[in-house]
């Protein structure tokens, strides 16, 4: 059985309408590695796209964007930070967000 090596999160608002999307990916060196892609429903011109948000998320992986988390993805991501604990048996140190979350804290 091959070893899973990503897992992926869609977030929702209160309303149950998508805002973003996480990705947590295992890199070879044991760490894991957490994307994201966010969604704003007032400006966006095009529907939620699952796809399209996986594909943003993986892509701020490889690039190591640092580019600022929207506020409405921080609240979401301790939970998802644990998720990943859980899931690829790591700790604290060995999961990485890409992106810049100090202002918006």
């Amino acid at each position: 059985m091959a070893e899973i090596t990503e897992i992926i999160e869609y977030v929702r608002d209160e309303n149950r309408n998508p805002t973003g999307c996480f990705v947590a990916h295992k890199t070879n060196d044991g760490n894991v590695v957490i994307g994201w892609s966010g969604y704003n429903i007032k400006t966006e011109s095009v529907s939620f796209s699952r796809a399209k948000a996986r594909k943003i998320a993986r892509g701020r992986i490889e690039s190591g964007s640092d580019c600022h988390i929207p506020f409405r993805m921080i609240v979401s991501l301790p939970d998802f930070e644990d998720r990943c604990k859980t899931y690829f048996a790591v700790n604290d140190q060995q999961i990485i967000v890409v992106g810049d979350i100090k202002d918006n804290i």
